[in-house]
């Protein structure tokens, strides 16, 4: 009877655990499923914000065709070709800073993202520096309460392209390219 009693209990037990271990697993997969289907959301609304408002999105894979070599510097000229157009830019990237430029405006700075695209990373070496309505990022900032950790896509009509430089974590600068302008409208977008 005791032996009986033994293989009940351990059983019980095994039971437990793999109901425990499935259910884990069942929890982690509806947790990526939520996930794919946010960002897949957000790509759709980033998508409809193009169509919008005639955004040109391709500037950056044009402007790193031919460019094997991911420390190759972007000249000012190149970016202005792309930029300076008479349609707004997409720009993916994190916001560093919001401040009040005036009673109705912001300036907000927004750093471009490192991805590598066709082996280089020209992101990086871009930075936006708009003129945002406060409306527009106060409704922002409400639904976004961590906005300086999250990523961005902001339609934004760019004016002129000036050089700067960013501080980096070894404690120098590196060289970007900033892009003045005003901001139309803006997302919250996971990459």
């Amino acid at each position: 009877m005791k032996r009986v009693i033994i293989i009940l209990v351990a059983i019980a037990i095994g039971g437990y655990f793999a109901y425990d271990y499935y259910q884990d697993k069942i929890e982690k997969m509806e947790i990526k499923e939520a996930r794919q289907k946010e960002r897949e959301l957000q790509h759709i609304a980033v998508a409809q914000m193009i169509s919008k408002y005639n955004a040109v999105n391709d500037w950056e894979e044009k402007l790193s065709e031919g460019r094997f070599n991911i420390r190759k510097k972007i000249l000012t000229m190149e970016l202005e070709k792309s930029w300076l157009i008479d349609r707004p830019i997409l720009f993916k990237g994190r916001i560093r800073d919001i401040y009040i430029l005036d009673a109705s405006n912001y300036r907000t700075i927004i750093d471009g993202l490192n991805i590598f695209r066709g082996g280089s990373a020209i992101s990086d070496q871009l930075a936006l520096s708009l003129n945002c309505q406060k409306g527009m990022i106060d409704s922002f900032l409400r639904t976004n309460k961590d906005a300086s950790s999250v990523t961005v896509a902001v339609i934004a009509n760019i004016n002129k392209v000036e050089p700067g430089f960013r501080k980096i974590e070894e404690g120098g600068e590196k060289e970007i390219k900033i892009g003045i302008g005003d901001c139309i409208d803006i997302l919250l977008y996971d990459t």
